[in-house]
């Protein structure tokens, strides 16, 4: 399954020279209209409140996964003991 395909000329004018956009497949968005939009402020500060809501409604989660993952031998020994400074 592909993940993007020539389509339509962009609105913004995003184009490969032939008329055409390179668009992702299941959004039918302009790929270049994305990398520009996760470029913003705006956008960075929205994922970065995001993820934090995100983890701190699921940080039993995480404390399971990652004592899952300790004790399975799947952690890296290096990041667990800064993390401990």
């Amino acid at each position: 399954m592909t993940k993007h395909y020539l389509g339509r000329a962009c609105k913004y004018g995003h184009d490969d020279g032939t008329g055409h956009t390179l668009r992702h497949t299941g959004s039918n968005q302009c790929v270049e209209c994305m990398v520009d939009k996760r470029k913003t402020e705006e956008y960075k500060e929205y994922h970065a409140a995001y993820h934090q809501k995100l983890r701190a409604n699921n940080i039993e989660k995480l404390k399971q996964y990652r004592q899952t993952q300790i004790d399975k031998g799947n952690h890296n020994s290096k990041y667990e003991k800064d993390k401990t400074k």
